[in-house]
């Protein structure tokens, strides 16, 4: 970062908010991020990847299902109207491919960046100047959440763009803003749980290698452990709550999300899988803050 931001004060001496420390250290991470060309063109093709699906939901709905007419629109879902239809397509996108590639995206976004920081003992040039360490890690959360904005916010808003966008009469939303809100809803929370445990696996080493296989992994070994055991301990559709808590952060992203756009009834309430993923978020940054607090600097 340059010499002079170091200090975060103005040039009268007066310290600057907190909100220009966290523009700094997110600047910071993300042009450190694009800095390595065989990085930056891997996220790109990985945009491409995700937007794929993307863009043929969003397709769909602006052209009414291809012209196929109304049976066709609706059969593809099983709903009878155009809401449910947006939010069984949202949920779909979740389910059949965010759960899949977007922790990689994240992982090659968040698990560089604290790591690489050790590796240089960056940390501690951050904290002598003064800068609080909950500073730091805001400012990290927020270059992933900036980072990984076109893999979660921008593909779903474009669909729901298209379908606000859509002229056939059956292809008309009742709520569009509540469904919005619910989009956003799913993606903060699939942005910052996943950006959190990549970030604190990144403060624990040097290697961000490490950090970015550690959490992948384990993330989707957890996915297909989880979903072996709930088949065997219970039949879908009459799953308890003590399943949910065993699930794996992947399996609870999907039910959070289930519970957001599908409503089934029956299913455990929001609720339960929200709670489990503030668990996890609030496990994750406690961590990082942990390791934060260890490091001995010269204030």
């Amino acid at each position: 970062m340059g010499i002079r931001q170091q200090g975060y004060r103005h040039w009268e001496g007066t310290r600057t908010g907190h909100a220009w420390r966290w523009y700094i250290v997110a600047k910071q991470a993300m042009r450190a991020t694009v800095f390595s060309k065989m990085r930056l063109v891997g996220l790109l093709l990985f945009i491409m990847l995700i937007w794929a699906f993307y863009f043929f939901y969003g397709i769909f709905w602006f052209f009414g299902g291809a012209s196929g007419g109304e049976e066709l629109f609706f059969a593809s879902s099983g709903c009878q109207n155009p809401d449910c239809t947006l939010r069984q397509n949202l949920y779909d996108t979740v389910r059949a491919w965010q759960i899949l590639f977007v922790p990689i995206f994240i992982g090659m976004v968040a698990a560089p960046l604290v790591s690489n920081d050790l590796r240089s003992n960056a940390p501690y040039i951050y904290l002598s100047k003064p800068l609080l360490r909950r500073d730091y890690i805001l400012g990290k959360l927020a270059a992933v959440g900036v980072m990984a904005v076109p893999v979660t916010f921008l593909p779903n808003l474009f669909v729901w763009l298209m379908a606000m966008g859509s002229r056939d009469k059956f292809t008309q939303l009742q709520h569009p803003y509540e469904i919005l809100f619910e989009m956003l809803y799913v993606q903060l929370i699939v942005l910052v749980l996943l950006g959190s445990l990549f970030l604190a696996a990144s403060s624990l080493t040097k290697k961000w290698w490490v950090a970015f296989a550690g959490i992948t992994g384990g993330y989707y070994l957890l996915f297909i452990i989880s979903n072996m055991l709930q088949d065997i301990l219970a039949p879908p559709g009459q799953r308890s709550a003590r399943e949910w808590l065993l699930s794996s952060p992947a399996t609870n992203l999907i039910n959070f999300a289930k519970t957001i756009y599908e409503r089934p009834p029956g299913a455990p309430s929001w609720e339960l899988s929200f709670a489990i993923l503030l668990v996890l978020i609030g496990a994750s940054i406690g961590l990082f803050l942990w390791k934060m607090l260890k490091l001995e600097v010269g204030e």
